[in-house]
C-alpha cells in the first residue's frame, strides 16, 4: 500500500465563492416590536413572572432565516419573538416563530446550557 501525502493547505489561493450578500434583517430585536405581542408569548411571560422570574420585554425580529442544509437565506421573511428571563444567577430564553416554539434554554453559573424539547418541560424548569 502506498500512502501519498499532500500539502495542507493546498498550494495557491482558493478561488473566492461568488455569493449574493446575505440580506439585512427587516427588524431587529434591538428595536421596539412593530406588531402586537402574540398570546402564547404573553402567556409564557405571565407564567415565568408567577414563578418568580424577572422577564424582559418580549422582543421581535423579522428576517430571512438560513436554510438548514445550505445556509442560504430563506425566500420569505420570518417573524420571531424571544423572551429573556432571569432569576438570581439563572437565565432562560424562549424563541417562537410563527405559531410554533423553536427553542427553550436555561443556564446559570452552576448549570451549563440546557435545552428543552417542549413548552411543558420548559415551564416545569421555570418552577
Amino acid at each position: 500500500m502506498i500512502i501519498t501525502h499532500y500539502p495542507f493547505p493546498p498550494p495557491g489561493e482558493p478561488e473566492p465563492l461568488e455569493r449574493e450578500a446575505y440580506p439585512e434583517p427587516l427588524h431587529t430585536s434591538a428595536m421596539e416590536p412593530k406588531d402586537p405581542i402574540p398570546g402564547p408569548v404573553l402567556l409564557l411571560k405571565q407564567h415565568a413572572e408567577r414563578c418568580g422570574w424577572q422577564v424582559l420585554s418580549p422582543r421581535q425580529a423579522i428576517g430571512f432565516l438560513p436554510h438548514a442544509a445550505y445556509g442560504t437565506p430563506g425566500k420569505e421573511a420570518k417573524v420571531s419573538w424571544s423572551l429573556k428571563m432571569m432569576q438570581g444567577s439563572r437565565r432562560a430564553v424562549a424563541v417562537q416563530s410563527g405559531a410554533s416554539w423553536l427553542s427553550f434554554w436555561t443556564w446559570s453559573d452552576q448549570e451549563f446550557f440546557r435545552r428543552y424539547g417542549t413548552l411543558a418541560e420548559f415551564k416545569e424548569a421555570l418552577r
